[in-house]
Parts: C-alpha cells; sequence; structure tokens
C-alpha cells in the first residue's frame, strides 16, 4: 500500500542491525584505538610507579624488561604498540575504575553457571573494590568522591533500616578505601 502511494519516495533500507556503509566497523576500530591510547597511558603511569594490578603489572613489566624500556633510553613506539596490542583487548576503561579483564578472576562472572573463554565483563555487577582485575589510579578519584558525597547524602534524607544503613556504610568504607589506594598511588 506504501509502495502504491509513495512509490519512488520510499527507499530501501539496510535491514536491521547491519549498516552498508560501515559505521559499526569505524566505532569499532575508534574505540580499539581509544583502549590502545588508554593503554600506553597505563604503561607510563606503571613506569612512574603507579600501583597496577598484578596481572596488568607482570604484562607491563615483561615488555619493559623485552623493549629495554627504562629511563634515558629511546623505545620503538611501533613496537611498544605492538606488544601491548594483546592485553588491550581486554581493557575496559570505567568511571570508577579500569577493568583488565581475565574471566577466571572475575567477579562479576561469579553469578552466571559458566563463562565462555571469549566472555566480556558484565560492567552492572562489578565490584571494583574487591576484584582482583580492577585497578584504580588517580583519574578516578574524583567520580569516587562524588559517590561517596552522594551516598553520606542518602543516610542524610532518606530513612533506613538499620541493615540498609550498614550496607550503605560498608559501601561508603569500600569506596573510601578505593580512594586510599588512589592517594597511594600518586605519591
Amino acid at each position: 500500500m506504501l509502495s502504491e502511494l509513495f512509490g519512488e519516495f520510499l527507499y530501501p533500507t539496510a535491514p536491521s542491525g547491519s549498516s552498508a556503509s560501515g559505521f559499526p566497523s569505524e566505532v569499532e576500530g575508534e574505540q580499539r584505538l581509544a583502549r590502545t591510547e588508554h593503554f600506553l597511558d597505563q604503561y607510563e603511569d606503571f613506569k612512574a610507579g603507579v600501583r597496577m594490578p598484578p596481572r596488568l603489572a607482570e604484562q607491563f613489566a615483561r615488555v619493559r624488561d623485552e623493549l629495554g624500556d627504562f629511563p634515558g633510553r629511546a623505545v620503538d613506539t611501533a613496537r611498544l604498540r605492538a606488544m601491548l596490542a594483546n592485553p588491550t583487548r581486554t581493557s575496559y576503561p570505567g568511571v570508577l575504575n579500569d577493568c583488565y579483564f581475565e574471566p577466571s578472576t572475575a567477579l562479576c562472572l561469579s553469578r552466571r553457571p559458566s563463562a565462555e573463554p571469549d566472555a566480556a565483563p558484565v560492567m552492572n555487577h562489578c565490584q571494583p573494590a574487591k576484584c582482583p582485575n580492577s585497578c584504580v589510579l588517580p583519574q578516578h578519584r574524583p567520580a569516587i568522591d562524588n559517590v561517596i558525597s552522594d551516598t553520606r547524602k542518602l543516610l542524610a534524607i532518606r530513612p533506613l533500616t538499620s541493615f540498609q544503613k550498614a550496607a550503605v556504610h560498608q559501601q561508603i568504607e569500600q569506596l573510601q578505601h578505593m580512594r586510599d589506594q588512589t592517594e597511594k598511588t600518586a605519591q
């Protein structure tokens, strides 16, 4: 019926979820590039002494030792990018923390009966204060401060049961511990 009414004015469209323009692959490429740049920044932070989770620290130490990337020595940036390309695939920058995802140790997957080897983190189940894949850095401090402030406001404006208050206080303690980690790494 529509084609009879509008005929030449109807434009063919690609099936839902696909794009003939290649836009989704362009977005994915840009995201991959941003993750790589973020990961290179993390590597520079590691060299400057910022605390990293053990798995990431091991990876960065291996790269540093193999490249001989020590103060006063020039390093081939293309080789550095190539060496860091594989771990970049499991890097998920976040607001309160960065996740260097390893399915076998990820707490966010604990609610799933079995995680596939190519699983991705379940961000709404993230436990940044507890997960070994979590890395809290100085750039996360402002967001952590905001969450602590908002949580304290919740205690002041809302009548809560004793169990709810205990849970909120526990959350504040965990967030303060995360914030303390950022202060230690910033020194």
